[in-house]
Parts: C-alpha cells; sequence; structure tokens
C-alpha cells in the first residue's frame, strides 16, 4: 500500500475513533446526570418528580466529567511527551549508545542506519529491553523525526540478521504509514475512560460505606444521606459505564492494529526482499516458550505497538488480541508453508559478525548513468510506495563506501558535534568535491548527507542545550559570508527538522494546506531550483520544468529564473510545504522526480537534492530508479 494513502487512513481512523471517545464521553455525562439526580430525588423523599426538572444541573455535570476525562488524557498525554524515549524507558529499556562494540548492538545498529538511510527518515534512537526474554520489538514516536525502535533481548540475540532485519523493516513501515502517531492518541483517550473506571469505584466504595454505617430509621431527607447515595449511584455509573468504555475502546484499538499489522508485514517483505525474513522471525515466536508476551506490568499499555502479541492472558488474547494469529501472519507471507515453527536458540557472538560489507556488487552500475533506453525517461517510481530492495541495497553501499574512519566517528558523541561542524564547514565551500586530504571534503555530496543523518543520534545524546548551542553554531558558520549555498540549505534543514525536533527545540509541523492554490508559488520555486541544478543549457532546464509542472495538473507561469531564487525564498517555501497535506506533498516529489528522468539520466545532484527535498519537507524518499 502507498504509505502517502496508509497516513491518510491513519488520521481517518483517529478522526473516527476520536468522534466515538466523544459519543462515550457525551453517553457516560448523561448517565452520570441521570444516576446522581435520580439518586437525589430518591434521598429527599422527590421520587415522583420528573428527573428531567433537573436539567439545569447537566452543563455542571458536563463540566465535572469532561474535566476527569481531559485531566486524565493531559497526564498521560505529559507522561509520553518525551516521545518514543518515554515508553521505552518506561518498559525497561536501555538505550544502546551510537558508538556501542557489542557485537549484536553494532549488529542492530547497522540494520537500523541502513533502513533509515533506504527509506529518507532520521536514523531513529534504539533501545533494548534487557529484561524481556521473548522476541519482540516496537517504534514508537510522535513524529519520524524522534522516533525510537526498541527491540527485546530475545530478539537482538535469537534472531539471525535477515530476521532482525524483516523485524526492523516491519517497524519502519509503521513510521512511513503514520501509524505511531494515531497509537500515542489512542492511549491518551483509552487513559481518559480507564480514569472514569478508577474514579467511580473509588464514589463507589466510600459511598457503599457511607451508606452501609447509617442507622436504619435515619431519615433520607437529611443532607448526610442523600450525599451517600449520591456517591454511591455516581461511582456505579462510572465504574459500570468506565468499563464498558474501556472494553469497547480497547477492543476498537485492537482491531485497528490486527489490520496495520498485516500491512507492516508485507511492507517488511517489499522493504528487504527476503521473505524467509520476517516469517523466520514470526516461525521463531511460534517455536519459542516465551514466544512474544512481555513480562513489563505496563507493557499492555503499548500492546498494539509490538511487532508480535505481547499479552499472555487468555481473555486478553479472546477479546483484545492486537495482532493476527501468527499461522495467519506467517501464511499471507509464504502461502506454502508447511505449518512447521522454528526453534529460536540463543546466536553465539561469531553470529553477530558483520560479513557484509563489501555489497558493492549487489547493486551494478552507477545511478548517476542512463536508466532509460535511447534517452528516454523511464518509468516514473510511483511515489509512496515503501522503498524496494534495490533501496535498501544502495543504503547498504553508502555505508560501506564511506571513507574509513568517518562512520565510526559519526557514532561517538564526543566526536560527533565536531564532525557536524566539520559538515557545515565543507559544505560551506560550495563545492561538490573539497581538498584533497580533508576525508570529509573528499566526500559526494551524497555522502556527507548520510553522514550527517549518521551523527544526528550521537549528537543528541549532548543534551538540550548544547544541541542548541551547536545549531547556532553551524548556523552562523553557514552565513558567516553573507550566503547561503543549496548544499548548506540542504543541511541546515536536516538539522532543524532531525535534531531540533528530536531535542525539543521545534515542534513537529501541523497539515496546514490542502489546496494546490496554497502552495503554488512555493512548489514553482522548488522545481526551479531543482532543474537548475540538473541541467546546464536554459532548453533543458524549460523541457525538465515542464515535464514536471505536468504532474501538478495545472497552467504553468514558467520556471523561476536564477536571479529568483535565494536561499531565504527556498527555506521559507519549505517550510510551507511541509504544513500541506499527504497529496501535495506527493505530487510535489512526483513532480521533481519527473524533471530529474526528464532526459533519462539521474545525476548525483539530482538525487541530491531529491533526497534534501523529501527530507525538508518531512517526507519519505521517494523510490529511486533502479540503474
Amino acid at each position: 500500500m502507498n504509505f502517502f494513502v496508509a497516513q491518510d487512513q491513519a488520521r481517518s481512523r483517529t478522526s473516527w475513533l476520536l468522534f466515538l471517545f466523544s459519543l462515550a464521553v457525551g453517553g457516560t455525562i448523561l448517565g452520570v446526570h441521570f444516576a446522581g439526580v435520580s439518586a437525589w430525588a430518591l434521598a429527599m423523599n422527590k421520587e415522583g418528580e420528573a428527573v428531567l426538572m433537573y436539567w439545569e444541573l447537566l452543563p455542571k455535570t458536563a463540566i465535572a466529567i469532561s474535566s476527569i476525562i481531559l485531566a486524565a488524557v493531559w497526564m498521560k498525554r505529559r507522561s509520553i511527551s518525551a516521545g518514543g524515549a518515554a515508553i521505552a524507558e518506561q518498559l525497561g529499556g536501555r538505550r544502546i549508545e551510537p558508538n556501542s562494540s557489542e557485537p549484536a548492538e553494532r549488529r542492530l545498529l547497522n540494520v537500523v542506519e541502513e533502513m533509515a538511510i533506504a527509506s529518507g527518515v532520521a536514523v531513529p534512537a534504539v533501545y533494548v529491553l534487557e529484561e524481556e526474554p521473548a522476541i519482540n520489538a516496537f517504534a514508537a514516536g510522535l513524529d519520524p523525526a524522534e522516533a525510537v525502535v526498541a527491540v527485546s533481548r530475545g530478539c537482538m540475540r535469537r534472531l539471525s540478521r535477515e530476521e532482525l532485519q524483516g523485524v526492523v523493516a516491519h517497524e519502519f513501515s509503521h513510521i512511513l504509514n503514520g501509524d505511531m502517531r494515531m497509537n500515542f492518541r489512542m492511549i491518551g483517550w483509552i487513559a481518559g475512560i480507564v480514569a472514569l473506571t478508577v474514579i467511580g469505584r473509588v464514589l463507589f466504595e466510600v459511598g457503599a460505606r457511607m451508606v452501609a454505617n447509617r442507622p436504619r430509621q435515619s431519615d433520607r431527607k437529611d443532607m448526610g444521606g442523600a450525599l451517600a447515595l449520591g456517591l454511591f449511584a455516581v461511582g456505579a455509573i462510572l465504574l459500570v459505564v468506565g468499563c464498558v468504555g474501556t472494553f469497547f475502546g480497547k477492543w476498537i484499538q485492537s482491531a485497528i492494529s490486527r489490520q496495520r499489522e498485516f500491512l507492516a508485514d508485507a511492507s517488511a517483505v517489499q522493504f528487504t526482499r527476503f521473505p524467509s525474513g520476517i516469517s523466520g522471525a514470526l516461525k521463531k515466536i511460534g517455536g519459542f516458550p516465551e514466544g512474544s508476551a512481555l513480562r513489563a506490568p505496563r507493557s499492555t499499555e503499548a500492546r498494539h505497538m509490538m511487532f508480535g502479541e505481547s499479552a499472555s492472558g487468555f481473555f486478553s488474547r479472546l477479546f483484545f488480541a492486537t495482532h493476527p494469529p501468527l499461522k495467519a501472519r506467517i501464511r499471507a507471507i509464504e502461502p506454502d508453508w508447511d505449518g512447521g515453527f522454528a526453534e529460536a536458540q540463543e546466536l553465539s557472538e561469531g553470529d553477530y559478525e558483520e560479513t557484509g560489507h563489501n555489497v558493492a556488487s549487489l547493486l551494478p552500475g552507477d545511478p548517476s548513468q542512463k536508466v532509460g533506453s535511447n534517452n528516454l525517461p523511464p518509468p516514473l517510481p510511483d511515489l509512496g510506495e515503501m522503498p524496494g530492495a534495490a533501496q535498501t541495497v544502495y543504503a547498504r553501499r553508502i555505508l560501506a563506501e564511506l571513507p574509513p574512519g568517518l562512520r565510526e566517528m559519526s557514532h561517538d558523541p564526543a566526536q560527533a558535534a565536531g564532525l557536524l561542524s566539520r559538515l557545515v564547514a565543507a559544505a560551506h565551500d560550495g563545492s561538490p568535491r573539497g581538498a584533497a586530504g580533508d576525508p570529509v571534503a573528499e566526500c559526494t555530496i551524497e555522502q556527507r548527507m548520510v553522514l550527517l543523518e549518521l551523527v544526528i543520534p550521537a549528537v543528541r545524546r549532548l543534551g538540550r542545550e548544547p544541541v542548541a548551542e551547536l545549531m547556532r553554531d553551524c548556523e552562523a558558520q553557514a552565513e558567516a559570508d553573507g550566503q547561503i549555498n543549496l548544499l548548506e540549505l540542504a543541511m541546515l534543514e536536516a538539522i532543524h527538522r532531525h535534531l531540533g525536533i528530536a531535542s525539543g527545540l521545534s515542534k513537529a509541523p501541523k497539515v496546514r494546506h490542502h489546496r494546490f492554490d496554497a502552495v503554488h508559488s512555493e512548489f514553482r520555486l522548488i522545481l526551479s531550483a531543482l532543474v537548475l541544478m540538473g541541467h546546464e543549457s536554459a532548453e533543458a532546464q524549460e523541457a525538465a520544468f515542464a515535464s514536471g509542472w505536468m504532474e501538478f495538473g495545472q497552467p504553468s507561469q514558467g520556471r523561476c529564473l536564477k536571479g529568483e531564487i535565494d536561499v531565504g525564498a527556498l527555506t521559507q517555501a519549505f517550510r510551507k510545504c511541509e504544513q500541506a497535506s499527504n497529496g501535495l506533498r506527493r505530487s510535489l516529489l512526483a513532480a521533481c522526480m519527473r524533471a530529474s528522468l526528464h532526459d533519462g539520466l539521474f545525476r548525483e545532484a539530482e538525487r541530491f537534492f531529491v533526497r534534501a527535498i523529501a527530507d525538508a519537507i518531512g517526507s519519505p524518499l521517494p523510490p529511486f530508479p533502479e540503474s
């Protein structure tokens, strides 16, 4: 499934859940009002009066119940406002340092980096749930820029690299398909309903004790009797409504989660090209006594985020299964599966050795060369599809071909800030390749962008204030000569999005623009800058721009000339396009790909700028054509 479509579906489901949640809240308010005034009338010996005469109390009831629910939702969201890191730590997760040399951890970090580079999202922080022997994993976060990937100890130490890659690809599909934000919202809403149950139980018990302790012959008209019956009745209705609401809330949550798991499994196969990877991981869950059940007390809150079913109770699995049955998931991947599961033996030290770094032969040809035949443009990749196997292999090759020592330096928090400054300084020179002898300057522009993505997780470890100071220094360094080139702009945008959002220095953008007219000028400017980078002659630039603009199906005013394109305008254009709807952002990326491939070539500069555009507007990387 197209991940733009999947994200829209996630938003639609979120809206539907919010509507159901609002109905539940409204029903709860009416139920509490009815029970409360009925108890009051009964206590004051006014049974003959119509309860509807007390409608003037309804606004007060609504305010009270709504306040309780909203306070519970706010408190829950506040507790997880730190994003995926908060969830991972609540479940006992330990963050793996980017420069870890432990073989199992290094292998996991390598797999996560490959997936991130292939899909064009920020390299997420990686956690391991040390106290969980079961095989499970999850991705969590409010935005891809601050997402985390967490795996259990059993997942890290009992799966082969191919199987681990399948699990990680499954979690990346949740990141790309917009499932994480929906999961966070559901956690908050259900916490609001659960709060009613907790408060209802307390009021019920207090009211019951007050009723039990009152003399039998006491007058029901006194305030004490009315209060006792009122607390008892309100507590009872809150308890019942809260339990019912929690049941159906979790049931709906589980049903949606099961649908998303099938999508994530299919996406993982496309991502890795190895169906046996994810199916092998599922088979090991089925053949492992611990399965995928987690031990952490708070794991029930995050069940719908997990790779495998984390609940172990019969009742939970019967009514609230968040994942399809293992057999159904495996048969969806391997229709001819014989039904047998696999043993999940713990791997030996030698099994973690990374032997696949020399991968240049896996993807023949140079993507900067012709990708069409007879200089005809190749078919446009299906924008929004998950990255294919070729893109994943290409990511491995980029990582393997980085100059010796730079990848290790990018993992070391002590050296990460210095490397980031060197990358900005190299971009400041304005040349795709700088002076000989400087490993950073000798990197291609695409290698520099990859290094930037690799360095972000280590820089995050420095803390909020050092990160803020480093970001200011990078911006000042880029502006030292009074101008910023496109490579500097791409780096500053990546730093702003990946580092600023993840460190809490800036907020993730919200969708504000749904019509083409709202972003017409910005699209024209960005597409003009792209064709200016990719084509030398004015005629070629005009032809490429016209080809790309056809994607919008709108009349063209012609491209912007070189004098009209400046970094400040591009920065503002990126900021506005970042707030555009999925459909608009998809059309922009499609137009950029169509313009880049117009002449049958996909040059390094074009590939770099398409990656920079996708990153700046908060979209995953579009599939690149195979050479």
